[in-house]
This record gives C-alpha cells, structure tokens and sequence, in this order.
C-alpha cells in the first residue's frame, strides 16, 4: 500500500494555479513598449519608427516610446534591447546591418543575430544604388572600378547606415 496521499497532486495543481493566478492575469502589455531605433533621430528609419509608434500605441492600449541608440551600424540598439528583459516591452526596429553586414565588418558582436532575435514582423524595404557623378565617365561597374582602380586616393565614396 502506497503511503501517498492522493490529494497531494490534486493540492499541489490548485495551490500553483492558485499562486499563479496574477500571472495568468496580466494582459500584456502591462506597461509602455520601448522601440529601439539603431539610428538618429531625423533618418529614414527613424521617421518610420515615429510614423509606427503611434499606431501600436493605439492598437496595444499603451504608449509606445521611441529610443533612438545609434551608432556602430546598429550594434549598440541590438545590445541594449537584448540586455532588457525578454517580456516583449522591448522591441528593436532592426535594420539590415544588423543581421547582415555586421557579422563581417566587426571581429566580435556582443549578440548572435540569428538566436538572439527573432522576426516578428517586416516593416518597411529600400533600393539602394551605386551612382557617380557624370563627368566621371563612368557608366557601368566595371568601368567605375577601373576608375577607382586607376586613381587610388582620389574618389570617395558614402554610403548610408539605414
């Protein structure tokens, strides 16, 4: 004969459900979202992000604030939302650097962009193009790199974070 009480689980199961009840609860969000932005205020990612925030705001029933973390292509606002609590109240508009680039412009990141997040929605998409100057006389790829090439030292280039 077993010397276990069968109310025991039953009891068990009760008093969990019973503890656990204000987390079971919580609606979420149950505070404001903080929205990541790895670039400056007045960019293009940034105008996006402020366009975005009011609607959610709207949807979730809270504020939504936009933090701006520039800076090192978009690695310091990918370090700041990992180190807040993985509740979902901290969100990052990543921008693609962040999980393409980076990986091979830096020697070590802080964050593994393929475990450490995950997609939750696609925001926004942009072209980017290769242009030069007329009078360069370049009018292909080819012909802009022998250019280049034939120069060293003389052409710059820019090229934008987000």
């Amino acid at each position: 004969m077993s010397s276990r009480c069968p109310a025991r689980p039953l009891t068990a199961v009760i008093v969990t459900l019973v503890c656990c009840s204000g987390v079971i609860a919580q609606e979420f969000p149950s505070r404001p979202l903080r929205l990541m932005v790895p670039v400056g205020p007045g960019s293009g990612v940034d105008v996006i992000a402020r366009a975005l925030a009011p609607a959610l705001s709207a949807d979730l029933g809270r504020p939504v604030l936009v933090e701006n973390r520039p800076g090192a292509s978009g690695n310091i606002a990918a370090v700041a939302t990992l180190k807040e609590k993985a509740d979902g109240h901290t969100v990052l508009l990543g921008i693609d650097a962040i999980f393409t680039t980076n990986g091979h412009l830096f020697p070590k990141l802080d964050y593994d962009p393929w475990k450490d997040f995950t997609l939750v929605a696609p925001i926004a998409e942009t072209s980017i193009f290769l242009a030069a100057h007329e009078k360069t006389g370049a009018t292909s790829l080819a012909g802009l790199l022998a250019l280049v090439r034939s120069q060293p030292g003389r052409y710059n280039y820019s090229a934008p974070v987000a």
